[in-house]
């Protein structure tokens, strides 16, 4: 299985893009983490998630390591602030203007409103492509 996601992630991504990946790389896997990064095309950048180690030789593994990141795209012609985080958090930087939260996963919770104006904004599971120019 592991060859079949490498391959449909070098077919979608080029060696120049830069791909968010939104915490949990390789999670309970016996293959050590650079021999997929050393697979994979583009630039890859980890928002640590809860089971990410925290070890000079695991993140090195990756372009960036960071815990939460802010950051500027271009979508339709019109600039966004995207926000990403391993989490979903109700209340970011930017949420009551037109930002776009991004998190890896939610744990289910009665006291999180699905409802929130935040919430209705935000998308979890996955990463993002960012092409360099």
């Amino acid at each position: 299985m592991d060859e079949a996601l490498i391959k449909r992630w070098n077919r979608k991504v080029r060696p120049e893009d830069h791909v968010y990946v939104l915490g949990d790389f390789a999670y309970r896997n016996r293959t050590s983490v650079k021999d997929y990064t050393d697979q994979l095309h583009g630039h890859i950048h980890l928002i640590r998630g809860n089971h990410d180690k925290r070890s000079v030789e695991y993140e090195s593994c990756f372009e960036e390591v960071v815990d939460y990141k802010d950051i500027s795209v271009e979508v339709n012609g019109v600039k966004r602030r995207v926000i990403m985080s391993h989490y979903f958090m109700p209340f970011y930087n930017g949420h009551y203007y037109d930002t776009i939260m991004l998190h890896g996963h939610t744990h289910k919770r009665r006291n999180l409103s699905s409802r929130s104006r935040s919430r209705k904004k935000s998308v979890g599971e996955g990463f993002v492509v960012k092409p360099t120019m």
